[in-house]
């Protein structure tokens, strides 16, 4: 069960950021907060759960801990492009 909440939180954390990096793009500026913070959270839950899932299974650590920091980086590239499009914004008015 904990495996299937995982993967949810996998399969909708990095695409909500993206949508969120579009619609802020587009100027639609409550939407893309929305998405924003609800992609947070769920890397949150998706963190949690996959640390839950590591010791209780003691997986393989090395392998595992790959695996969590490129999803990682990918949220944070995705974030970091949200974050740059939100502070241009601001700059140019």
């Amino acid at each position: 069960m904990l495996l299937i909440v995982h993967i949810i939180f996998a399969v909708i954390c990095l695409p909500m950021m993206i949508g969120a990096t579009i619609l802020k793009y587009i100027n639609s500026l409550d939407k893309a907060q929305f998405l924003a913070k609800y992609s947070t959270y769920s890397l949150i839950g998706l963190l949690i759960t996959g640390t839950i899932l590591v010791i209780s299974f003691k997986a393989n650590l090395v392998g595992t801990c790959y695996a969590g920091l490129t999803y990682s980086a990918f949220f944070a590239v995705s974030f970091l492009t949200y974050k740059k499009l939100s502070h241009s914004k601001i700059t140019k008015n």
